[in-house]
């Protein structure tokens, strides 16, 4: 068996993340391959790449462009040559056991999800909150409903897939490329199994960033809504689309909507909670949602 560990980078370094992969290849003298897409289309980013591009189980790539986030990595789909493909998001670092974890679940007929975790050192922003409250959860709950806890940060299936499943191209703005990727598994009948093996975030962004890219994010989650047959298909599997027709049914938002300009100037500020920022994101996607025609 080859496997091939495929790693999208955006203006990162992922240094760790190599070196953790590369030891772990040679303690389990597993057959494998590592492509590294530097999507950062900045000559400054490159320089970690003069340690590794030598190295014979490592493939490095960039352009002078930036290609986006799903073309990156279905670039990469096009490149694997492996039995399996394993994508990992380039600002992760992996436990020593990850892939002594990992590897007895790779089978044809399943992707595999290992989850993510927190690094117990990570700060206590908002983005590193919603983490640790919202994304990590154990295998036992994820796989209670295994299409809506699908990420792209770390999960591995068969090539024989690739072909067949892919992320969307084009893509509009930032976000949802991996629920799409996951509505495409449902749609399909893939089987998903999640398993706890964690990879594990490193940095979080700042709270004003993180807002920026939410609000990103939700714009296109509405223009998919709007658009694209799947995400109206199998929209109860989006979470904030669910809670969204609750809070319309409930008369909620007409209360929300007023205040959104001062919830994110709040959230960026580092005031906000969690359960603020949930409801952020509610009146955004309404307002968003009752102004299709310029999305």
């Amino acid at each position: 068996m080859l496997l091939s560990v495929l790693i999208p980078v955006y203006r990162q370094h992922p240094e760790a993340l190599l070196q953790a992969l590369l030891t772990q290849i040679a303690h389990t003298a597993l057959a494998a391959e590592v492509l590294v897409l530097d999507d950062s289309a900045d000559a400054a980013a490159f320089t970690w790449h003069e340690t590794y591009a030598t190295h014979p189980e490592v493939r490095i790539f960039s352009f002078p462009e930036n290609l986006g986030r799903s073309a990156a990595r279905n670039r990469l789909l096009d490149e694997a040559q492996g039995d399996f493909l394993l994508f990992l998001d380039g600002d992760m670092q992996l436990p020593a056991d990850f892939l002594d974890k990992l590897l007895p679940h790779l089978k044809d007929n399943q992707l595999v999800c290992g989850g993510i975790a927190s690094k117990a050192d990570a700060n206590n922003g908002l983005r590193a909150r919603y983490s640790r409250n919202v994304e990590e959860k154990s295998a036992s709950l994820r796989n209670q409903h295994p299409y809506r806890s699908f990420t792209a940060a770390n999960f591995a299936m068969p090539a024989a897939w690739k072909t067949e499943h892919r992320f969307p191209e084009p893509h509009e703005g930032y976000g949802h490329e991996d629920t799409h990727f996951g509505l495409q598994l449902q749609a399909s009948g893939r089987k998903i199994q999640h398993i706890d093996c964690p990879a594990l975030h490193t940095g979080f962004d700042s709270d004003a960033v993180f807002v920026d890219k939410s609000r990103e994010a939700v714009k296109n989650l509405v223009r998919l809504y709007h658009r694209d047959p799947l995400f109206r298909q199998y929209s109860d599997e989006i979470r904030l689309i669910r809670s969204w027709r609750v809070a319309q049914a409930t008369g909620l938002l007409f209360f929300l909507t007023p205040f959104l300009a001062w919830m994110e100037g709040y959230l960026k500020a580092g005031k906000g909670s969690l359960k603020l920022f949930s409801l952020y994101k509610l009146a955004l996607f309404e307002f968003y949602f009752r102004r299709k025609t310029s999305l």
